[in-house]
């Protein structure tokens, strides 16, 4: 020590400045070394956000776009389904049934052989509902005494009339119109006898029941007393059902 000393001093060095140097070089080469982490994780850190931020630009932004739902476009109906759905046939006037036509003491029921000559062009297969208008005119508006005189040559004449205007068969509407003036016929024997339809259908209603009056009533149309030529059993059983 003395000899290191000694040897300083020869040299022109203050061995106390040196012993303080020392430790002030070692301390700062200690806090270069403790501050060499920080700068690299702050380096570290910085080249990471730098590097995110890249990723998140080179990304391209998702945009949401709302699609519209397709509408369904509804399906045409097919020809065959538009050929085969038939307009039904309208229920003959239920109203008639209740207004009878009114002469003094007489009772008139044109408003039942009404009803009767609709059910009975309904029977056809063709559809004469455009028709009725014009055959309840040539009809004299259902006139039971003016139709049960019309004779054939004039229900034929009336009925090439009316088939010509609504593309009816002739034959076929000249055979139902014979089946309404033999209504008519049947209907003012009635009338001379009961003083009207009405009164009759009703009296037999009335004594025998609803389901055994019609029974007796529908056989005096079909094969008795009141016998109404070429009327079907089930337009009379519908005519009867009225009351």
């Amino acid at each position: 020590m003395y000899s290191q000393t000694l040897l300083l001093q020869t040299h022109g060095v203050d061995p106390m400045v040196t012993g303080s140097k020392k430790p002030e070089a070692s301390a700062t080469k200690v806090k270069a070394v403790t501050a060499k982490p920080k700068a690299t994780a702050k380096a570290k850190t910085t080249a990471s956000e730098t590097a995110a931020s890249k990723t998140q630009t080179s990304k391209p932004k998702k945009t949401t776009t709302t699609a519209k739902p397709k509408t369904s476009a509804k399906p045409k109906a097919s020809a065959k389904t538009q050929t085969s759905t038939a307009k039904p046939k309208p229920k003959p006037n239920l109203k008639a049934a209740i207004a009878p036509r009114r002469v003094g003491e007489m009772v008139y029921n044109d408003e039942l052989l009404e009803s009767m000559a609709e059910m009975i062009l309904y029977g056809s297969k063709a559809d004469l509902t455009p028709a009725l208008p014009e055959i309840k005119k040539q009809l004299f508006d259902y006139d039971i005494y003016m139709v049960s005189f019309l004779s054939d040559g004039e229900i034929g004449e009336i009925g090439g009339k009316v088939a010509e205007l609504s593309g009816a068969d002739a034959a076929d509407l000249t055979a139902r119109l014979l089946t309404i003036r033999e209504s008519a016929r049947a209907f003012v024997a009635i009338a001379c006898k009961h003083n009207s339809v009405r009164a009759f259908i009703d009296r037999a209603i009335e004594a025998d029941g609803k389901e055994a009056g019609i029974s007796r009533l529908k056989e005096a149309f079909l094969t008795g007393e009141y016998c109404i030529a070429d009327v079907d059993p089930a337009t009379c059983e519908g005519f009867l059902m009225l009351f």
